[in-house]
């Protein structure tokens, strides 16, 4: 006989009684393919034990009376185990039955199995189409507003361009203004230095009393002439530093300030100044974005341009006292080694000033930092003048 899924089903009641009737034995007299059956806690036992099981009580008629007293309670396990005539076909209507009522149960079970995947099919194909639809929709107005920013895009650049053409044009007008300013600073410098030498000439060569100035254009003592000559500077000082124009001071420092003293005839827009820098040991103060914007750096990446600055520093730092760059920060105040990031870079660079003239030089193009600095008693050299020091080496 076959044990198929149906069979072991129908004979459950064999299989528990031969259990029973196995666990009774001593371990000595359970046949060995059995001993794994008998030491079994399983509830129901694998398919494989039970036809293992079904398959010895077919061979072994002692092994079947033994479990037949322990199945007093069922008929079927009686026509089994006994073997009464026509045991055969009783278990066999039995098994039949069973199998058709598993196949009936599978063929229903798979007749839901289906009708589920097509509802969800169906279901799948109606989502797919709403997801088209909307793919459609979202398509549409991907086009449309692509042509609203295409044409907003348009009008920017047309503006753009407009104001672009605007500032070269106020830009060239700026650059023809700075260069009339500063063709007449440099003559008005010219006739400064003329008149100086000519009465500091006049005012050696000038009687030190009445008695012997005689008939001279220049009779007088000499504190009144001095006077003069005072009065004659200053007068020429005021046109070069008249509030209507924009002219840079020639030079920020007079004989004996403090800080290194720039030589005769050098301006500190000219890289001859950083020269006399590096032969000092105070202390350099560089205003840093306006540096990197000299040098040309792009000011809308703050990494890069501070990157150059420090180039130009290093080479600064090998011939200078302590350099040290002062940095505009929207993130309050912060100090490295060599760097401090202030939010206001133009006042620290006053306010450094202010406390030790003597002891600083800033290096800024910014003409409120240049006055304030010169003001304070310290000496400023331009941006200009480091990056055409820079340009030379």
């Amino acid at each position: 006989m076959e044990y198929d899924a149906a069979a072991i089903e129908v004979l459950a009641p064999v299989i528990e009684a031969a259990r029973t009737a196995l666990r009774k034995l001593d371990k000595d007299d359970v046949p060995a393919r059995l001993r794994q059956v008998a030491g079994s806690g399983a509830r129901r036992l694998p398919p494989p034990m039970a036809t293992s099981l079904l398959e010895a009580l077919d061979e072994d008629e002692w092994l079947r009376s033994k479990a037949a007293r322990q199945a007093k309670d069922s008929a079927l396990a009686a026509w089994f185990l006994e073997r009464k005539d026509g045991w055969e076909s009783v278990i066999g209507e039995e098994i039949e039955a069973v199998r058709a009522r598993m196949t009936e149960r599978a063929a229903e079970a798979r007749e839901r199995e289906v009708a589920s995947r097509e509802a969800k099919t169906a279901a799948e194909a109606e989502k797919a189409a709403d997801l088209r639809r909307q793919l459609a929709k979202l398509r549409q107005e991907a086009a449309g507003e692509g042509r609203r920013r295409a044409a907003a895009i348009a009008d920017a650049v047309a503006t753009h361009r407009a104001d672009n053409a605007q500032a070269r044009q106020e830009v060239t007008k700026a650059q023809d203004a700075l260069a009339d300013v500063e063709e007449r600073a440099a003559r008005l410098e010219r006739q400064l230095e003329r008149t100086k030498a000519d009465l500091l000439t006049a005012l050696r060569s000038a009687p030190t009393d009445a008695g012997d100035a005689g008939g001279s254009a220049w009779a007088g003592d000499g504190r009144s002439l001095a006077r003069h000559a005072d009065e004659v500077f200053a007068a020429a000082r005021a046109r070069l530093e008249a509030p209507a124009e924009t002219i840079e001071p020639a030079e920020p420092q007079d004989p004996g300030a403090p800080g290194p003293p720039l030589p005769k005839g050098i301006a500190p827009d000219a890289p001859e100044a950083v020269d006399a820098v590096l032969a000092w040991s105070g202390t350099v103060l560089i205003d840093g974005y306006n540096l990197a914007g000299t040098l040309g750096a792009d000011l809308n990446e703050p990494g890069a341009a501070r990157a150059e600055v420090w180039t130009v520093v290093n080479r600064l730092a090998r011939g200078a006292g302590d350099v040290v760059v002062v940095w505009d920060s929207s993130f309050g105040s912060d100090a490295r080694t060599g760097e401090v990031f202030v939010p206001d870079a133009d006042e620290e660079l006053r306010r450094r000033a202010r406390l030790d003239p003597a002891g600083v030089v800033v290096v800024s193009n910014d003409r409120e930092v240049i006055d304030g600095v010169t003001a304070a008693g310290s000496v400023a050299i331009w941006s200009t003048a480091v990056a055409d020091w820079c340009s030379r080496r």
